[in-house]
């Protein structure tokens, strides 16, 4: 059994939706999202100059265009 971090016990093989379902709680959705390899090592080396996972540093990018796009 895999764990998803917050203390729920996740057999991803046998049961895909019920882990699926158990992060939707939170409001948090997942999204594939296919990239150039070099953008992404370039995410990637930018992030770790920011101490921030490659999540987190995709997750700043988008709210921080947002946010410039709003005010624009």
């Amino acid at each position: 059994m895999l764990g998803w971090g917050i203390g729920v016990p996740c057999p991803v093989a046998m049961y895909p939706e019920w882990c699926y379902h158990s992060h939707m709680k939170d409001g948090i959705k997942s999204l594939n999202v296919r990239l150039p390899a070099h953008l992404l090592e370039q995410i990637r080396e930018v992030a770790k100059q920011h101490h921030r996972s490659l999540n987190g540093e995709i997750l700043t990018a988008i709210e921080e265009h947002i946010k410039k796009q709003k005010k624009g």
